[in-house]
C-alpha cells in the first residue's frame, strides 16, 4: 500500500538503515540515493541527516523518467494525478529535502550517472530503482567502484505492497553475485535493506 510521509507519496519502510547509515556517518560523509521517485526516503533520510547534526552530503539521483517502472508504480502515479517525467520531478521537488542546503539532485540514467563521482568518494550508495537482476547489476558494476574501502552498498531488498510483503529476488541475487566476486559477505539489515562494504 503507498504511503504518505511527510506528506510525499512512496513506500519508505527502510527508514531504520537509513538511521543505522546516519548513526555510523562520520562528519563529512557523502550519501548517494539512487531511485527517488516522489521522494519520500529522500526526505525520511534528510530529516535524519538535520537531526543528527553531522555534517553530511545527500545526492538523488533518478532519470524520473515513468517509463522504466512496473504496473504498480504507474497505477500509484496515474492515481495521483501525475502523467510523466515533469509532473512526477515537480511533485518531487515540493519535498524539503532539495532546499536543505546539503541536498543535491541529479536528473539522469541511474546506471551511466555515476560517472559523475571520483572512485572511492562516496561513503554509502542506496540502490532503489528496478529490482530485476540484470539492471541491478548493472548498478552494482557502475556505482560500487564509487564507493569507498569500509563504506557501503545497499539495495532495497524487499517491500510492502497492498499490505503483503514482497521480495525482490533479483535485487538479492545481483548483490550476492559482485559479493562473491569480492570475496565479502552479504550483510542482510532486515528484509528491506542488505549491503555490503567495500
Amino acid at each position: 500500500m503507498l504511503e504518505v510521509v511527510g506528506g510525499i507519496p512512496g513506500w519508505y519502510r527502510h527508514g531504520p538503515f537509513y538511521e543505522w547509515a546516519v548513526n555510523e556517518a562520520p562528519d563529512g560523509a557523502h550519501f548517494v540515493e539512487v531511485g527517488v521517485l516522489f521522494g519520500s526516503a529522500s526526505n525520511g533520510l534528510a530529516r535524519l541527516i538535520l537531526e543528527s547534526g553531522k555534517q553530511v552530503r545527500l545526492t538523488m539521483v533518478d532519470a524520473f523518467d515513468v517509463k522504466n517502472l512496473g504496473p504498480k508504480a504507474l497505477k500509484v502515479i496515474m492515481d495521483v494525478g501525475l502523467g510523466g517525467f515533469r509532473d512526477t520531478f515537480d511533485h518531487f521537488r515540493r519535498g524539503a529535502a532539495h532546499d536543505s542546503g546539503f541536498c543535491d539532485v541529479v536528473t539522469g540514467d541511474t546506471v551511466s550517472s555515476s560517472s559523475i563521482f571520483s572512485d572511492g568518494s562516496l561513503d554509502l550508495v542506496f540502490l532503489d530503482t528496478r529490482h530485476d537482476e540484470e539492471h541491478v547489476s548493472a548498478e552494482i558494476s557502475a556505482w560500487l567502484p564509487k564507493v569507498k574501502p569500509a563504506g557501503v552498498l545497499a539495495i532495497k531488498a524487499g517491500g510492502v505492497r497492498d499490505g503483503e510483503y514482497t521480495d525482490h529476488p533479483g535485487a538479492r541475487a545481483a548483490l550476492a553475485k559482485a559479493c562473491a566476486s569480492l570475496d565479502r559477505a552479504v550483510v542482510v539489515f532486515d528484509e528491506f535493506a542488505s549491503y555490503v562494504r567495500r
